[in-house]
């Protein structure tokens, strides 16, 4: 949309028009792919303002929806206003320059106008991508917003695992997404055929081969004997069965046992079909066996005290690797050196309610208690929340005349983000008040560190007020839930 790359400008010198996009037919192998989708990425698009002289005050999306579509056509010629006007038109150095018979017909505009911000620096309007933290529209961004609707399957985060080879898990995909030649899926493709089941020499063979032939229930009861388990195996329990497992170590034996049984099932079917070679039991199990302790003692997972884990990783002769002993800190409050003050921030996130809310908390060199924030926030993402607290902590230290400020965050993002100057990872809709409070920092006696998540209750409190606030609120005084962590 707003990409600098080369094919990206001579595609917009190509369709791009001051009335929109073409609609006649250009020769463009990129352009007949990207046009059908084009309206989806404008109604999911939002400017970022920089100048303002590409915006337009009441057609385009850059403070929420476009402000036209709240106002009615009569009011609008009464007034006599130009709907093909600039952001920049209505804005000056001083702050806005709207006049205030529009603030009058249409209320909504000045909360809306007071909050977008302006940065100090020009630069040019960006047009973005509203569900990307940086506001770009990658080919990954654009494949997870067309999927969104599709919820994905339970099994899909269970059979990739960096400690299991992907050709073992890529079989047992192919199995759930129906893609394996067996001879049924062979006759509906064209191939007719006599089928029987090489292993058992009993069923016609297909899809079911992996737990309905005979040959292959005496491997999935060889397995369930090694498990200490009295079931019938199927797709349901084989997903169900290593979620009851407690120790990571014993689930991730359960899990890849489970999918070595499918890969050599199908191993023995195709040594049969191709090489005329029997498959034998012992050696299979042997096999398995081998490859289970292998990979299990290489993932480096823990062992949780469970007699029933005990006995799974016995079955496969797997070492226990107990886990480490905790390593036990007491954390006290840093105080900054005279004259300083410190701001700690935090974010939190409710699973039960779905709420967001980030705070924060000011200290002197003595440890006492100056002031403190608490705000709610819409953006489901905790990487937004920690740069709102950043900004909130510097604005406010800015409005105040604090100087001399020592900020301290338990997310290194924004540590490496506020230490070197860099807005990669700031979100668009941050990024003007990024720039603002990156000149008032540069300005500033400014430190930063890191925290430990442990270390920064006090400002977790006020990240959790947040959640449950419903608008941004100031604390000049400590609450009592709170003095006895403050004293630390």
């Amino acid at each position: 949309m707003s990409s600098t790359e080369a094919w990206a400008r001579i595609l917009r010198n190509q369709v791009s028009r001051a009335y929109g996009i073409v609609r006649h037919h250009i020769q463009s192998s990129i352009w007949k792919g990207i046009k059908e989708e084009y309206p989806t990425v404008l109604e999911n698009a939002s400017w970022s303002l920089g100048n303002g002289r590409k915006i337009k005050f009441w057609l385009d999306s850059w403070s929420g929806a476009p402000f036209i579509n709240d106002c009615d056509a009569a009011s609008l010629s009464v007034l006599g206003i130009n709907t093909e006007a600039t952001v920049a038109e209505m804005f000056s150095n001083s702050g806005s320059t709207v006049p205030a018979a529009w603030l009058d017909h249409f209320p909504f505009l000045e909360a809306r106008i007071s909050g977008a911000v302006i940065s100090d620096e020009q630069f040019d309007d960006d047009l973005c991508w509203k569900h990307s933290i940086n506001g770009s529209l990658t080919l990954k961004e654009a494949h997870n917003y067309k999927l969104k609707a599709l919820p994905p399957p339970p099994w899909a985060a269970a059979i990739w695992n960096s400690h299991i080879p992907p050709s073992k898990s890529l079989l047992l995909w192919r199995v759930l997404h129906d893609k394996i030649p067996t001879d049924d899926q062979l006759c509906r493709r064209g191939f007719f055929t006599i089928s029987m089941c090489l292993l058992c020499m009993v069923h016609a063979e297909n899809t079911n081969l992996f737990f309905s032939c005979a040959w292959a229930s005496g491997l999935w009861d060889w397995l369930v004997n090694c498990l200490n388990m009295q079931v019938r195996f199927s797709y349901s329990i084989f997903w169900n069965i290593f979620l009851k497992v407690n120790s990571p170590r014993g689930a991730f034996a359960v899990k890849f046992a489970g999918i070595m049984v499918f890969n050599a099932i199908w191993s023995a079917h195709n040594a049969t079909r191709f090489s005329n070679i029997s498959p034998c039991m012992s050696n299979i199990k042997a096999s398995i066996v081998a490859q289970v302790k292998f990979c299990c003692e290489k993932s480096g997972y823990c062992f949780r005290h469970n007699l029933s884990d005990f006995d799974i990783l016995k079955a496969f002769q797997i070492r226990i690797n107990p886990p480490k002993a905790p390593l036990i800190r007491e954390f006290f409050f840093n105080p900054p050196p005279f004259y300083w003050m410190k701001c700690n921030v935090d974010d939190s996130f409710v699973h039960n309610t779905q709420s967001l809310g980030c705070g924060g908390i000011f200290q002197n060199c003595l440890g006492d208690f100056y002031l403190a924030f608490a705000e709610p926030l819409s953006w489901n993402s905790s990487l937004f929340a920690e740069f709102c607290g950043a900004l909130h902590g510097i604005e406010l230290a800015k409005d105040r005349g604090w100087t001399n400020l020592w900020m301290e965050f338990d997310s290194s993002v924004v540590v490496k983000t506020l230490s070197l100057e860099n807005f990669d990872h700031v979100p668009w809709q941050l990024r003007n008040r990024w720039l603002n409070c990156i000149k008032f920092v540069l300005d500033s006696n400014f430190i930063i560190s890191h925290i430990c998540r442990e270390g920064n209750s006090c400002a977790d409190f006020f990240a959790n007020l947040g959640c449950t606030s419903n608008s941004f609120t100031l604390f000049d005084s400590l609450p009592v839930d709170i003095r006895n962590d403050c004293k630390k």
